[in-house]
C-alpha cells in the first residue's frame, strides 16, 4: 500500500485512517504512452486505431441517436446494472453536456457508434465513469482504445496527474486483469471507517465482498 504522503493525503488526516478504499489508479499520467503497455495490449491498441475513430462529443446528438442501443447491448452482456427505459437514458445523458468537468469520448466504427466512455475531473484527478461497448464492437479492442485515448486527453490537458478507473472488483477477474494491463494497478486509499460492531460482524460474515469495499480488508476474501 502506498503511503499517505505519496497519495497527497495530509498526514494529519491519514493518521486517523483505519481502513482503505480499493481503487484502480494510474498515477503517472504525464509518462503514459504506448510504451506503458504490455506488448500484447500495445498490439491490440494499434489494431484498434486502424478500425476505430475516436472523437470527443460536445453535444448529446450521437448518444441520443445511437447510445441507447449500445447501452442495451452492454447491459444484456454484462448485467452490470438495471436497464433504464429509453426516456430515462435520454434524460440522463444531457447531464454530461450541461455540467462542466465532464467528458464523453466515443468510438466510431464505419461511422457508427461502437462504444463510449464518460469521465470527469476534480482538481488534478480524473475519474472514468460509464464504459458502454456494443457486443459486436468487442473484436476491435475498442475498450482498450477508449481507455488509452481518455488518458491521452488528460495528459494533454497538463492539469491531470492521476486517473481513477473505478473500484477494485476482485469478483470480476477479467475486468481487473484488463485494468492492470492498461496501467491501472490496485491502490488502497486510506479511509476512516465507522461501523456498528454488531453490524460490522454480520457484514463481514454474510457479505465479505461488500465488507471489502467498505474497509479495504482483503483478508476477508481469502
Amino acid at each position: 500500500m502506498p503511503s499517505a504522503t505519496e497519495m497527497g493525503i495530509p498526514d494529519i488526516f491519514a493518521a486517523f485512517a483505519n481502513g482503505s478504499i480499493p481503487i484502480h489508479l494510474l498515477s503517472n499520467v504525464a509518462d503514459y504512452d504506448l510504451n506503458s503497455l504490455k506488448q500484447k495490449r500495445r498490439q491490440n491498441l494499434l489494431k484498434c486505431r486502424k478500425l476505430v475513430q475516436f472523437v470527443q462529443l460536445t453535444n448529446p446528438a450521437l448518444l441520443q441517436e445511437q447510445g441507447y442501443e449500445v447501452l442495451l447491448s452492454t447491459l444484456n452482456r454484462t448485467a452490470y446494472t438495471k436497464i433504464l427505459l429509453r426516456e430515462e437514458y435520454l434524460a440522463n445523458i444531457t447531464d454530461y453536456f450541461t455540467f462542466t468537468g465532464w467528458l464523453v469520448l466515443a468510438g466510431l466504427i464505419d461511422n457508427k457508434l461502437g462504444g463510449y466512455l464518460t469521465g470527469c475531473a476534480i482538481d488534478g484527478t480524473a475519474y472514468m465513469g460509464d464504459r458502454m461497448i456494443a457486443t459486436e464492437a468487442l473484436p476491435t479492442n475498442i475498450s482498450s482504445g477508449l481507455t488509452f485515448e481518455f488518458v491521452q486527453i488528460c495528459r494533454q490537458s497538463g492539469k491531470i496527474r492521476e486517473v481513477v478507473s473505478g473500484v477494485h472488483t476482485p469478483e470480476n477477474s477479467g475486468l481487473c486483469a484488463f485494468k492492470e494491463d492498461m496501467g491501472f494497478p490496485v491502490k488502497h486509499i486510506p479511509a476512516l471507517v465507522q461501523i456498528n460492531p454488531l453490524v460490522e460482524k454480520f457484514i463481514r460474515w454474510r457479505y465479505p465482498l461488500k465488507y471489502y469495499y467498505l474497509t479495504g480488508n482483503i483478508e476477508v476474501l481469502n
